[in-house]
């Protein structure tokens, strides 16, 4: 038989259970202490957009919000009372410039709504003025950047034998440091007068080709490998090698997954009209393999400008010259087995003549510039071809010639150059935008010193930009200018904050 509990336990039982209930209770109801749980917001107003431009805003490095339009905002994560807050700008439409004022404090028992971002036009600033016989002469291509923030480029001209630099900016904190990687006529035939931009592999690698030099005196390709704090160079081909081979090449270089690199020279081959080329390794060296060769006359003839692949490994690209109209195609080599078979995807019409290399879209839609030949023709200007095959120009007779190719950012805008042409008199230099719907604006025009008359010198931030721009996740631009600068041989460049 059970003995009946204690009185004493039971009610010391149920003193404790109430006292437990109650403690909950006001844990519950905020009790216990003074301490304000409550959650505040972070938020202001951006102003200074236009209807296709957009600022990405951050808060304490992850709370993210994308403004796109003039408007109030706020951040989607609330803080309590003490909590340090810092509101910093991620990245932006290319071409402007966004500043925060009162975006850092501490959150007090109130919701913030003063911090103030004014976007407006982004300012050009100088990174490197070549100089000649010390950093190079004439840059004309496109520049690359590794994830560390440096700059690798060539120039046509300059450094220590007059036959063109590979040059490297490195930031220092306060702007960039420019060293030559590598002076071309340091040794014999190995190459000069480089006109494209620079390849890199994953392991720092640098490859690019020069229009002349070589054993054959018609171009190389080259190599440059990092070795400690110094670059070894290497001709990896000599055009001319073999019969029928290309010759002179203005391009650039594209690589696949397995190494191989794909480009094309303006001369050479069969007809002497030009040629796409594929260097595949072999053992400790390369094997070049001729892909085509350009026939002219509807055809195609001359290209100038870099290969594009798509995912299924199919080269497109534009000849300057040859069609029905000798103003230029758009190809295409379909990837067939070990074979390629080409098709031309337009022929322009008279005076358009591409120069510059393609882009292509999710979607499969192909963009580039058009700069016609002679000064009758008037100003070049954007095409898409279309993935069904329409096409599309924009910007008929633009203010200048759009030698580069463009760059696209995340809502569609294209970026380009466009540069004085034929005489002093016709064109403007300039970084241009174009929207989705086929708007331009000019983002910036780069200065002239009026001389005598009509005529003009370069002036300090650099002229003639011919080479397609680059963009980093911020929405800065960088480029070359071929001309001008502090010694008027040319400047890199950034359109940013």
């Amino acid at each position: 038989m059970k003995k009946p509990r204690s009185r004493k336990i039971v009610a010391l039982y149920f003193a404790l259970s109430a006292l437990g209930v109650t403690a909950l209770t006001l844990s519950a109801c905020g009790g216990g202490g003074d301490t304000d749980k409550s959650l505040y917001t972070v938020g202001g107003t951006v102003t200074g957009l236009s209807d296709t431009e957009s600022v990405v805003l951050v808060n304490n490095g992850t709370d993210l919000t994308t403004v796109s339009s003039n408007r109030d905002f706020t951040f989607s994560v609330a803080q309590t009372s003490g909590t340090d807050y810092a509101v910093t700008v991620k990245s932006r439409t290319p071409g402007i410039a966004c500043a925060v004022a009162k975006g850092r404090g501490t959150l007090t028992s109130a919701h913030v709504t003063s911090v103030a971002v004014s976007c407006g036009a982004a300012k050009l600033t100088v990174l490197s003025s070549f100089d000649g016989a010390n950093h190079g002469d004439t840059p004309m291509s496109a520049l690359i950047a590794d994830s560390a923030g440096n700059f690798y480029g060539t120039t046509r001209y300059g450094g220590s034998f007059g036959n063109g630099t590979v040059f490297k900016l490195s930031p220092n904190g306060n702007g960039y440091d420019t060293s030559i990687l590598y002076n071309f006529g340091s040794a014999n035939a190995d190459g000069a007068q480089p006109r494209a931009g620079l390849t890199m592999d994953g392991a720092g690698n640098l490859y690019g080709t020069t229009s002349l030099g070589g054993t054959h005196n018609q171009g190389t390709v080259f190599k440059l490998s990092p070795n400690g704090t110094d670059y070894v160079q290497r001709v990896i081909y000599n055009f001319g090698d073999a019969a029928s081979d290309g010759a002179t090449p203005w391009a650039g270089l594209i690589m696949d997954a397995e190494g191989s690199l794909y480009g094309t020279t303006y001369n050479g081959g069969s007809a002497n009209l030009g040629t796409v080329f594929k260097l595949s390794r072999n053992g400790n060296g390369y094997e070049e393999s001729i892909l085509y060769a350009f026939l002219g006359e509807s055809d195609g003839a001359h290209p100038l400008a870099a290969l594009l692949m798509d995912s299924a490994g199919n080269l497109y690209g534009t000849t300057t010259y040859g069609g029905t109209t000798d103003s230029g195609t758009v190809f295409m080599l379909t990837a067939d087995g070990g074979t390629y078979r080409k098709t031309n995807l337009w022929t322009f019409l008279y005076g358009e003549n591409p120069s510059s290399s393609l882009l292509m879209d999710s979607v499969g839609n192909l963009y580039g510039t058009n700069t016609p030949d002679q000064p009758l023709f008037g100003g070049g200007a954007v095409y898409q071809i279309s993935h069904s095959g329409k096409r599309t120009t924009f910007g008929e007779d633009m203010k200048g010639m759009p030698f580069g190719g463009l760059v696209m950012d995340s809502a569609g805008n294209l970026y380009g150059t466009t540069a004085r042409y034929f005489t002093d008199t016709l064109g403007s230099d300039t970084i241009f935008k174009m929207s989705p719907s086929g708007q331009f604006t000019t983002l910036y025009t780069f200065d002239r010193t009026v001389t005598s008359g009509p005529s003009s010198a370069p002036g300090s931030n650099g002229a003639v930009p011919i080479g397609s721009l680059i963009m980093d996740r911020a929405g800065n631009l960088y480029g070359t200018a071929s001309l001008g600068g502090a010694n008027s041989r040319g400047t890199v460049f950034k359109l940013g904050d």
